[in-house]
Parts: structure tokens; C-alpha cells; sequence
């Protein structure tokens, strides 16, 4: 059957179908980035409920959902493309080690710990949802089932949903549902790889011999057919276990992606499982637990900061995205040792490769970028709001591929503490950068105009990158009614008055951004020469 042809994605290969859809491999035009695409059905709705609680997922464990996309009719959702099997395709291809169980089962209660703090439930666990990577790492997949945790979610009536081999049996009943659901379903699949069968609860679970009693209980209170005698949540899972984990040195360095969780379960494993070699030699030497993601590493010395992308959909958002990138900006640069390339540099170049938005770049722009201003990586990430609620999360690409380096955890908060979430997530991105938190330089406490003072400066920023400059000097003249001392406000408000023409006026702006470091006198220094650069523009010699 030939493929479909589309405008924005390229359609390469068919990578599975499912009651929704069909699952392909594909190119998207427009970020030159390898994506699964979700074509579902001509008779299917639009995918409200699916696309709303997958994209307020951000986590290593789980499926990053991109967008909904709809083309001559043919409506689908762009997601993380991920190079790998299912477990349903691994399991009959032998019986997997007591290693690579740990391994699984500890990311497949991460992933599903995130996904319930999110206030969802999956609700069609199972190992064709389940994600093996190449590099050994688990993802969950495939929201279709998904609901949002509430109590008075009956849907009586409607079809359960979800496999029946894996579903939870209240959900055939017609009762309420909620993340009980889910632990059922975890433990049948943690129980499946363990004895290379599928368990058919209540019927009695035949372990292998070592497997001891204590990780056999765990399991059957999972599959409890009375949720009520179930794990209430995935953190009563861990800590009913941890109750009999004997006291043990923290093992050394691990598998990337591999966060607290996967550290408890196998620590829970050597004291459960005999075959005690097996999962030592899992965890090699290193320090316990670590939030950010580490990679292979790479020496990083010098950095830029794209604009963070806007995955909440909200047009009032998007004047945060560059406002976040300069705030980075500012707080990277008081780390000693760390050279952080000028905004003005980094906008420089990106008009010069002609791309459009700063937010979303494909790999070979990414590349030039880091290639054209000299850096070791660049830095992005992503906004996410929520009511009151926001979430933030930073990347490093490789400037010399283009290629994601790593990605720091969830940065959450409410939104009125934005100031002070960046400042959190600038300390997670140096932790990543170096491998361990690097010292700062102490700054001054912002007073209680600081998120005010922000909105203004970011709005500023935004006007100034979109080429409405008047619009941008009357923000940045408002953040500097509210905040006197605004980082970077005089230096931003210089450039608008050189892009207006008023070179003098903006030479006076300059002399009040006065430095209070050395990072911020080469930034000031740098920022000088960009004026320059502008007289030479606008007042070219006779």
C-alpha cells in the first residue's frame, strides 16, 4: 500500500498500527527532524484528550509528544521518533537478564510516576507500549487510553478500554477509575519478564526459584484483583520494598537516564534476587543518585542560549520564550570559567542562516549556529504552563552535530516564581554542563517587583527580535520604571535606541548598564561593539 504524501512530513516506513492509527517513521520538513507521525483513522475524531495529557508530559521515560498536525484533511500527532523494539517484540527473543528487568522495570516506574504527578493515568500498559532503546532505556508510549485522575469518572457504559490481558479487572465493571490501574498493569509485566510467561491473576504466579519471597509479594500486591489491597501510588510501591532493603554502600556511576528510582529497586533486587552478581555488575562505579541526564562526556567551555520553545499553545506566552533565554543568559554568565556568547551574536547569526524562529531548529542549522559564533554547545529548552502552574525544562545540544547532549529534569512551579525557576534551572544546567553543581557568583535578592519587572523585560526582548523596536522601548522602559537595576535592561534598551537611529541616546543608555563583574563587563564590552557595528550601519562614512 503506497504511502501517504504530505506537505510538512515525509512518510518513510510503517512502524506499527494500533485501533487509532497507524504509526510511521517520518521526516518533518520543517524542523529537518526524524519524528513518528500518528495518522489515525478517517472516522476518528480529533484527538483532544489524547494530544492535552501527552503534551504536559515531559519526562526521559516517556514518549515526548510535539504537535497536532492536520493536512488535507488527514489529521495525526507528531511525537519523539525512538530507534528500538517493544518489549511485546523483545520478549520472544529469549529471557532477559536480571540486569536488564531492573533496568526496565525501575524507568517504567519513573516514566509512570510522572505521568500520574501530571494527574493522568495511561490506562493501556502493556509491553507493546513499553519503548526499548537501542542505548537500553525504556519509554513509555502511546496515550490513547489515557484519562485524567478523577473520582467521579464512571464513563459507565463505554468500553474499558486498554488490553485485556494487561487491564486492571475494575475497569471492565464499569467502576471509577484511577492510577491503581496503571500499578496493576505494571505488576503483570514486571511478573511476565521475570518468569518469561504471562501471569493470569488470580491464578497463582510461578516464579522462578530465585526470585525470593519478598519481590513475589510485591508483585502479587500489585496484581491484587481487590484494588483495594493494591499499592495505592508508585511511591508506596518503592517505599513498601525499601521498608526491607538492607543498609548498603551507594553503588558507583550508571547507566544514563538511570534516576532514584532505578537506584532503589536495584538496591531492593540484591537483597531479593540470588543471582546477586548479575545486578552488581548493573551498577558500576560512580555516585548514587544524579536528577540531570549525563551523556558521554564532552568538555564545554563556551555556550550560547537559543530562545526556549512555547509547548503550551498560549500566544501570551511566546514573549516569555526569549525574556527565559536572556535571564540564562545572565545567570550562566556568573559562572567562573564559562564563556556565554551575547545574545545580539547569537541573533546575529541565526538572521544570517535565515531562520526564522530561534525555538525550533533543525540539526544542521543548530550546527552552522554553534559553528558561525564558536561554541562548544548551545542551550534551549522548553516552557510549559498550566492554570497557575508552570514547568521548565533546558537541553544542551552539540554544536558539533546538532544533536541533543542532555536534558536537565523538570524545573516545576508556580508561574508568579518564574524569576526564581530559571535561577533553578541555570544551576541544573551547569550541573549538567560540568557533572557537579558549579560555585556562583552571590548576587543581590531581587525585590518584589522581580516577576513584574520580567514580564516587561521579556515582552521587550520578544518586540525587539520580531523588529518592533518602538513597542520594545517602551517595555524596556517600563521594566526599568519597576526595577532600576534590571539585568540587562539598559544594555537591551541601548540596542532598541540604535535600531531606532538614536545613537546618542543609545550610547547613554550603555554608560548606565554599568558592569558589576567581569563576566558582565565583557558582556557590556560586547554588547559596545554591537553598537558600533550598528553607527557603522546606519551613519556609514561619506
Amino acid at each position: 500500500m503506497p504511502l501517504l504524501e504530505m506537505k510538512r512530513y515525509k512518510l518513510e516506513r510503517e512502524l506499527g498500527q494500533g485501533t487509532a492509527g497507524i504509526v510511521y517513521k517520518a521526516l518533518d520538513t520543517l524542523t529537518e527532524q526524524i519524528v513518528a507521525v500518528k495518522v489515525f483513522h478517517d472516522f476518528l475524531g480529533v484527538p483532544v484528550r489524547e494530544l492535552e495529557i501527552a503534551r504536559r508530559i515531559r519526562h526521559p521515560n516517556v514518549c515526548c509528544v510535539h504537535e497536532y498536525h492536520e493536512e488535507d484533511g488527514v489529521k495525526l500527532l507528531s511525537m519523539e521518533y525512538i530507534d528500538g523494539l517493544t518489549l511485546a517484540e523483545r520478549l520472544p527473543e529469549g529471557a532477559l537478564s536480571r540486569s536488564e528487568i531492573l533496568t526496565i522495570a525501575g524507568e517504567f516506574l519513573d516514566g509512570l510516576e510522572a505521568i500520574h504527578k501530571m494527574g493522568s493515568m495511561h490506562l493501556d500498559l502493556k509491553p507493546g507500549n513499553l519503548m526499548l532503546t537501542r542505548d537500553g532505556h525504556v519509554k513509555i508510549l502511546d496515550f490513547g487510553q489515557a484519562r485524567r485522575i478523577d473520582p467521579d469518572d464512571y464513563e459507565t457504559g463505554n468500553a474499558p478500554g486498554g488490553t485485556p490481558a494487561y487491564r486492571a479487572p475494575e475497569l471492565s465493571t464499569g467502576a471509577p477509575r484511577d492510577p491503581r490501574a496503571d500499578i496493576y498493569s505494571f505488576g503483570v509485566i514486571f511478573a511476565e519478564m521475570l518468569c518469561g510467561e504471562h501471569p493470569r491473576p488470580p491464578v497463582p504466579i510461578d516464579f522462578p526459584a530465585d526470585v525470593r519471597g519478598e519481590v513475589r509479594s510485591t508483585i502479587e500486591c500489585c496484581v491484587e484483583m481487590d484494588r483495594n489491597k493494591r499499592f495505592n501510588s508508585v511511591a508506596d510501591v518503592r517505599n513498601a520494598a525499601a521498608l526491607n532493603a538492607p543498609q548498603l554502600q551507594p553503588s558507583r556511576g550508571r547507566t544514563a537516564f538511570l534516576a532514584a528510582a532505578a537506584a532503589a529497586l536495584i538496591l531492593i533486587a540484591i537483597y531479593f534476587f540470588s543471582s546477586v552478581g548479575a545486578v552488581k555488575n548493573a551498577a558500576t562505579s560512580g555516585q548514587g543518585t544524579k536528577t540531570v541526564v549525563k551523556r558521554e562526556q564532552k568538555t564545554i567551555d563556551r555556550v550560547a542560549v537559543l530562545n526556549f520553545h512555547n509547548l503550551s499553545g498560549d500566544a501570551a506566552l511566546e514573549s516569555y520564550t526569549a525574556g527565559i533565554a536572556e535571564t540564562i543568559t545572565a545567570e550562566l554568565a556568573q559562572v567562573s570559567g564559562l564563556i556565554v556568547v551575547d545574545r545580539d551574536r547569537v541573533l546575529s547569526a541565526a538572521h544570517d542562516i535565515d531562520i526564522p524562529k530561534l525555538d525550533i531548529i533543525p540539526a544542521a542549522n543548530a550546527a552552522e549556529i554553534g559553528k558561525a559564533i564558536g561554541v562548544d554547545a548551545l542551550i534551549t529548552g522548553s516552557i510549559q504552563k498550566s492554570g497557575t502552574d508552570v514547568r521548565l525544562i533546558g537541553r544542551i545540544i552539540d554544536s558539533a552535530t546538532g544533536q541533543v547532549f542532555g536534558s536537565t529534569p523538570a524545573i516545576d512551579g508556580a508561574f508568579q516564581d518564574l524569576f526564581k525557576l530559571q535561577a533553578d534551572l541555570a544551576g541544573q544546567l551547569v550541573a549538567l554542563i560540568h557533572g557537579t553543581p558549579v560555585e556562583r557568583s552571590q548576587k543581590a535578592p531581587r525585590d518584589a517587583h522581580s516577576s513584574e519587572a520580567f514580564q516587561a523585560f521579556s515582552s521587550g526582548v520578544y518586540y525587539l527580535e520580531h523588529d518592533l523596536p518602538a513597542d520594545a522601548l517602551k517595555a524596556f522602559d517600563r521594566t526599568l520604571a519597576i526595577d532600576r537595576q534590571y539585568p540587562a535592561a539598559n544594555h537591551y534598551r541601548g540596542l532598541t535606541l540604535a535600531k531606532l537611529n538614536r545613537l546618542d541616546d543609545a550610547s547613554d543608555a550603555f554608560k548606565r548598564a554599568l558592569p558589576q563583574s567581569k563576566a558582565e563587563e565583557d558582556r557590556h564590552l560586547e554588547l559596545a561593539s554591537g553598537l558600533f557595528q550598528l553607527r557603522q550601519r546606519h551613519c556609514p562614512r561619506q
